[in-house]
């Protein structure tokens, strides 16, 4: 245990490097994306065809594809004809990043402005205020505080999406975590660390962003100020990679440049011969998701329940245990698991792992599901003197999991757009074998831009059918 403390001090340089790189990766990224966010959010809301349509095209089609097949794009793709242009790897990780959490985030902005009261806006037109001012003085000081929180669980996901900048070349938390694996040869150790690193990154972040939303609120008079938060008294308020193998790292030789950027910008030839291979990668991702979904389902309503409980000894290690899952990398987990349980196949690892991470964010929505249920349902059952198993299964249950059924919808389309993650443990799903055809061929850009298209065309669909749900159901 000391050479392992002695090797992380020896490390701390590179150690501090990663977290910068990491960091860059976080705030360039949320910064682009809040810019997207706002234009395509407002634009959606416009009156004309010509703003409207657009902006709904660029969200629907970055939130209905995944981040890596995006990044990897970015990487492989737009070096080659018709486009040369190459991009720095911090670069290509920054718009990357930017742009998909950007189209989730534009939601966000769209659905909070959608949200202000009706006679807000009436009142800022019959005091004849322009569209800017309106926007500036009325609608956004309001729906600002609305859009806090759920920036900040995109701000979460955007630092665990960051660890995909190891595989573009770049040094940060996540190549940090495997040098000090192959100095120390402890894989438990060295990602103990690095997860840690991530949940401190994220929890501080997440402080930072929790201020801001005090501050808002305390604008608008609907709750205390920041000096009153920070006091110590109370405030009372009203409200590799396979087994073995090392993280793979881009390398590309000069001969392999000439033939890349000699090749014609799209081949017919290339993308009929890759279809194939990309439908059987398409089952893997299907068969990964169900069973993930699976898994996250039963386990997620498991710890809601638990949860509830009163016994804090019991609530209290749950929900660290929680937000720490929720706030370290997807793709961490998949890679330490892997190299943990080598005697396990690749796919029931990832399989696995999803459900597990997934199941900490469905344990809120079967949670709030369950809150939802109305308090004279809970008496009633308590009159007739039902079993607490015959209150939970007959009268709690089916009402909670019918309103969570939207919830659960867009998770299960989330999770299909991150099997791509599974790259890392050498399982071979839609974009593992879209990689293979490439390095095989030299041909990338048919190759990640039809799993693009294959994500869209499977996510776009069913996020129709979610949200006709979510209607019905409302």
């Amino acid at each position: 245990m000391s050479d392992n403390l002695q090797q992380l001090v020896d490390l701390l340089p590179q150690l501090g490097e990663g977290i910068l790189v990491t960091l860059q990766l976080t705030l360039g990224g949320a910064v682009l994306g809040l810019l997207v966010a706002f234009t395509l959010g407002l634009g959606s809301r416009a009156r004309t065809r010509w703003a409207r349509v657009p902006s709904r095209v660029v969200v629907e089609f970055f939130r209905g594809t995944s981040l890596v097949v995006q990044i990897f794009w970015l990487y492989y793709v737009l070096p080659l004809p018709p486009f040369y242009v190459e991009l720095d790897p911090l670069a290509c990780g920054i718009l990357a990043l930017g742009l998909n959490y950007g189209a989730y985030a534009a939601e966000v902005v769209r659905g909070s402005v959608n949200s202000v009261a009706k006679g807000q806006w009436e009142a800022a037109i019959a005091l004849d205020l322009g569209q800017v001012h309106r926007l500036r003085r009325v609608i956004m000081p309001q729906a600002w505080p609305l859009m806090i929180p759920m920036f900040t669980n995109l701000l979460i996901q955007l630092i665990k999406g960051s660890a995909l900048a190891a595989y573009i070349s770049l040094h940060d938390l996540n190549f940090f975590t495997e040098e000090l694996r192959e100095r120390t040869g402890e894989t438990v150790f060295s990602y103990a660390v690095g997860l840690v690193c991530y949940f401190v990154v994220a929890y501080l972040l997440t402080l930072a962003m929790n201020a801001v939303e005090v501050r808002a609120k305390n604008r608008l008079g609907a709750g205390p100020s920041l000096r009153e938060v920070l006091r110590l008294a109370p405030v009372q308020t009203t409200a590799d990679v396979g087994a073995g193998a090392s993280t793979p790292v881009a390398v590309t030789t000069s001969k392999e440049v000439t033939e890349m950027t000699e090749t014609p910008a799209w081949s017919w030839e290339h993308a009929a011969a890759v279809l194939p291979e990309l439908f059987e990668g398409l089952q893997i991702t299907i068969l990964a998701t169900v069973v993930g979904m699976v898994i996250a389902s039963v386990l997620g309503l498991v710890v809601a329940m638990v949860r509830r409980s009163s016994l804090r000894a019991v609530t209290i290690p749950v929900g660290l245990l929680v937000e720490f899952i929720r706030s370290t990398p997807l793709l961490v987990q998949l890679v330490f698991a892997n190299l943990l349980f080598t005697q396990f196949p690749s796919l029931a690892i990832g399989c696995v792992v999803l459900g597990i991470h997934y199941a900490t964010y469905m344990s809120e929505v079967f949670r709030a599901g369950i809150d939802a249920v109305p308090r004279g349902q809970w008496e009633a059952a308590v009159a007739l003197d039902l079993p607490r198993s015959r209150t939970w299964g007959a009268v709690v249950l089916p009402q909670a999991i019918r309103k969570t059924l939207p919830g659960l919808g867009n998770y299960a389309i989330s999770m299909f757009k991150e099997t791509p993650f599974l790259f890392a443990i050498a399982v071979v799903e839609m974009y593992t074998a879209a990689q293979q055809y490439g390095a095989g061929t030299f041909r990338y850009m048919e190759a990640i831009t039809l799993t693009g298209l294959l994500f869209l065309l499977v996510s776009y669909p069913t996020s129709l059918l979610v949200r006709r749900m979510e209607n019905r159901l409302a």
